[in-house]
């Protein structure tokens, strides 16, 4: 039996529910909804053929204009002074179907799922609006609040205080954990063609040593987790430890960087594990050109995952590293993955550090400028997507994005948020210096949780100042990056 009607008040005159009481919290909501078409509207669509343009551009400018507009649609919400809102698209070509994807965001005293879902439903029927001349007979369907999250906002100032900075004034919330050294490629700027000797069993952490270092590190600012290698799906186990983390509290995210060869058919486990994004490395689309660089890769294997990630939600980004003699001639098609697929296709300039020192590397300059050749103007994306160093551009017409990692050319240490985990458990403060803490002796010689947190805090507060790629520092690291971490 319904005791109170919290929409009515004693005269049996709709009212908004009273919220002045309510502490104000960070609120999230995220909708998804989806629409299936013809494949003649899906290749309008895609091509950029509909009569009335273009056609998902318009659909999220549509979603994005209804979120901000909830309350004059809906009689019962409040109008919000919302924080962020996004609306993007999964495109399953196959299956003629286009998912909608809305994220509303604020401060405040009242939740925003109505929001994201308002977003959602209108851009969906923007879609059918612009499309309706092709086929009258689209449906629209699925449309459901995804994930609905609130975070009271002294809980979030408290970990706030307690975030690490380093003697830069730089803050240090994104930690890489590499979980072992092994992979089942041998990529030429990674790893020499005959392999390497890798970690004794005992050398390499155990995932309740990673755990703890994880719950440590949350507990003093850590809110972004990447799970790396070598390739970390080599490790048997790698999902149950991202199960692990995600029971962290604090953990706000959890991406993984792999070469996605043995991620296939695990997609929704993964996720369902924890794990929030892939980066998957590939430098190339050319099936020749991947086995070379890779020696041995299969590359439509890696395309299948890409596909898989997708399809079950998973934000995806591709990692791919120009190198002069080898993949140079073909980043445009590697940027074209883009163009009808919700995904990132990031070009990470070559460094100086291991079996990449002896390669010549392609600038982001040179590589902007074939890319703008082909496509076009490079238009700025300011969306996020993500927490690192990446620039964003966007083509006309792309679903998709393009990004530029520019250690060499465009140095960005002046930002940099982020301290590694080697798999032998050294905390490593930055990529090309030695500088760090052993994590895994002091865990094993019997140090309390409060000596570690101390230990890592001074080592966080001496972090350099620069990679030094091209400089002669003391302190250069030599090992190559499958014993970094990827």
């Amino acid at each position: 039996m319904i005791e109170k009607l919290t929409h009515f008040d004693s005269r049996g005159q709709a009212v908004m529910v009273d919220v002045t009481a309510k502490a104000e919290t960070d609120r999230t909501a995220i909708a998804k909804g989806r629409i299936r078409v013809s494949a003649a509207t899906m290749q309008a669509i895609l091509e950029g053929t509909a009569k009335k343009g273009d056609v998902l551009g318009v659909a999220r400018v549509a979603g994005i204009m209804a979120v901000k507009r909830t309350s004059e649609l809906i009689p019962m919400c409040h109008p919000l002074m919302l924080g962020r809102c996004s609306v993007d698209f999964n495109v399953f070509e196959d299956a003629g179907e286009i998912e909608a994807v809305c994220t509303a965001s604020l401060k405040g005293q009242t939740g925003v799922e109505m929001e994201a879902l308002t977003g959602v439903s209108v851009a969906l029927l923007t879609i059918y609006d612009m499309c309706k001349a092709i086929d009258k007979r689209m449906e629209i369907t699925g449309i459901h609040l995804a994930k609905k999250t609130a975070c009271s906002s002294t809980t979030r100032s408290t970990r706030r205080s307690a975030a690490m900075i380093d003697h830069c004034g730089r803050e240090i919330d994104y930690l890489r954990i590499s979980i072992t050294d092994r992979c089942n490629l041998r990529c030429i700027y990674c790893m020499p063609e005959a392999g390497v000797c890798t970690m004794a069993h005992e050398e390499v952490l155990s995932y309740e040593e990673i755990a703890r270092i994880t719950r440590l590190m949350a507990g003093l600012g850590i809110r972004h987790i990447r799970i790396t290698g070598g390739e970390p799906l080599a490790r048997m186990g790698c999902l149950d430890l991202i199960g692990k983390i995600h029971a962290v509290d604090g953990i706000e995210t959890i991406s993984m960087t792999t070469n996605g060869l043995m991620l296939r058919g695990r997609m929704e486990q993964a996720k369902a594990m924890g794990l929030t994004a892939l980066n998957i490395s590939l430098d190339t689309a050319d099936p020749q050109t991947y086995r070379t660089m890779t020696r041995g890769g299969d590359v439509c294997a890696v395309l299948e995952t890409i596909d898989q990630a997708l399809a079950c939600g998973l934000k995806v980004k591709i990692n791919a590293v120009p190198v002069r003699g080898y993949n140079d001639e073909q980043l445009t098609d590697l940027a074209a993955m883009a163009r009808t697929r919700p995904i990132s296709v990031r070009f990470i300039e070559l460094m100086p550090v291991g079996c990449g020192a002896n390669l010549e590397p392609v600038s982001t300059g040179e590589v902007e400028k074939k890319i703008e050749a082909a496509f076009g103007p490079l238009l700025p994306d300011d969306s996020l997507h993500g927490y690192g160093p990446a620039r964003y551009v966007r083509p006309e017409g792309f679903m998709g994005s393009i990004g530029f990692i520019s250690p060499m050319s465009h140095e960005f240490c002046g930002a940099c948020n982020r301290v590694r985990l080697t798999a032998d458990g050294y905390l490593k403060l930055c990529l090309n210096h030695t500088a760090g803490l052993d994590l895994r002796a002091m865990m094993r010689g019997g140090a309390d949780d409060a000596t570690i947190e101390a230990a890592i805090r001074d080592s966080i507060e001496h972090k350099p100042v620069r990679h030094g790629f091209l400089e002669d520092i003391g302190d250069r690291e030599v090992r190559r990056m499958n014993e970094i971490g990827g």
